[in-house]
């Protein structure tokens, strides 16, 4: 059986990705690898954090997940695919001698974790990855003349899309106050600072007519039509989904 409690979510620099771990900060059963340069979270917690210097290391640490001593672990996280990736690419690929092999050897790497390491863990699995800005020139577009817009990488999973492994993909976005009001929902607060600052950092769940370009995707009920937008909180979300497929 594959693992139904998989999530990518995806979202541009600075929207909130590792910060929606915050309702876990004192929980010691988050397995944390961390990607990007051993990059501190935006607060104090008390995961089990390791520093990954080499892609092979994720391998290992999904496998030393299932063992005993690590029963604890309810959760991995991986923040962000987008660096492990590029971290492959600058160990394995850069000075090949054989670039084809080295870019067929990059697409194995990606299948394999996502196919082998995550769809047989008995975890929680997140894994965060970066989508690219909007370019320019697409800016004034309406949305469906935009182009496919998803996770940032390269080889063959550019062109088909590593959402296409996933059975859940959500983004995070920085929206309006006045666009989140007309989506009100019990999963959405906000708070007297958002109205002031005139934002909030939120999930988005499902695609709207302004973002139909991007790949966002989940079974058709596991979040009701108002639920569009919902707080920037990873609990909340994995409390969704186990009541879901529950």
């Amino acid at each position: 059986m594959s693992n139904q409690k998989i999530v990518l979510i995806s979202g541009e620099t600075s929207t909130g990705k590792s910060y929606s771990l915050k309702s876990f900060k004192d929980d010691e059963g988050i397995l944390y690898l961390n990607c990007e340069g051993n990059k501190p979270l935006p607060f104090k917690a008390k995961f089990k954090s390791y520093a990954v210097t080499n892609p092979f290391q994720v391998y290992e640490a999904f496998v030393k997940a299932e063992t005993p001593e690590m029963s604890h672990i309810h959760t991995i996280v991986v923040d962000t695919l987008s660096s492990l990736v590029r971290m492959f690419e600058y160990h394995f690929v850069h000075n090949s001698k054989d670039s084809r092999k080295a870019w067929g050897d990059y697409a194995a790497f990606v299948h394999d974790l996502i196919q082998h390491h995550v769809a047989k863990s008995t975890k929680n699995v997140i894994i965060y990855a970066h989508l690219p800005p909007v370019a320019p020139d697409e800016e004034r577009l309406p949305a469906e003349q935009r182009s496919s817009r998803g996770t940032v990488i390269k080889g063959a999973w550019n062109t088909q899309g590593i959402e296409s492994l996933f059975g859940l993909v959500i983004s995070t976005k920085k929206v309006p106050v006045s666009i989140l009001e007309k989506y009100e929902n019990p999963l959405l607060t906000i708070s007297p600072r958002e109205k002031e600052l005139g934002f909030k950092y939120v999930f988005q769940t499902q695609i709207t007519k302004d973002t139909l370009n991007e790949r966002m995707r989940g079974p058709d009920d596991l979040f009701s039509e108002s639920e569009v937008f919902i707080n920037n909180d990873l609990k909340l979300l994995l409390d969704r989904i186990q009541e879901y497929y529950s």
